[in-house]
């Protein structure tokens, strides 16, 4: 029997690009799952805010992508909706704040939260029908929650958890 001239060398380096290749490989297909797992994790963790405008409540009953269900407790209660928003988990023994704000002036501001240390989460409930949003950068910091006024008299609350 006649033998291949293959040398030594030559066997090496294909097991070395055959093993090269099945890591790549594996790695792209973890890569597509983790992928996959966080999209599916952030459609069915999908939050929703509902912001009072007028008296009674609203209840929300389910949340998808592509319907949103609410309850009222009287006819004409209406509010605003914040979909898709993310917050971080708050631990429900975590100090929590509610601050009442109105705008002396439009334009930014700061209002003090007295936490002594940074809020994990904040969330701004408008009190009036002008509009009071949070400074892009920093929202807030260990001694302050940075805001930013439509108009003049603007009010709102906002909750702070530390």
């Amino acid at each position: 029997m006649k033998s291949f001239p293959i040398r030594r060398n030559t066997l090496v380096l294909t097991a070395v690009l055959f093993l090269l290749a099945t890591f790549a490989w594996a790695g792209w297909a973890n890569w597509e799952y983790r992928k996959q797992a966080a999209e599916r994790l952030s459609v069915s963790s999908g939050q929703a805010v509902l912001v009072p405008t007028s008296g009674g409540e609203l209840y929300l009953v389910s949340y998808t992508s592509s319907a949103t269900s609410l309850e009222a407790s009287d006819a004409g209660v209406t509010c605003q909706i914040g979909l898709g928003i993310t917050r971080p988990m708050v631990n429900a023994s975590t100090v929590s704040k509610r601050l009442i704000v109105t705008a002396s002036a439009a334009g930014n501001f700061s209002v003090a939260h007295g936490l002594g240390d940074a809020p994990k989460l904040a969330v701004i409930v408008p009190t009036s029908a002008s509009s009071i949003w949070f400074q892009p950068s920093p929202r807030y910091d260990a001694t302050n929650v940075y805001l930013c006024a439509s108009d003049a008299g603007a009010s709102c609350y906002v909750e702070v958890w530390g």
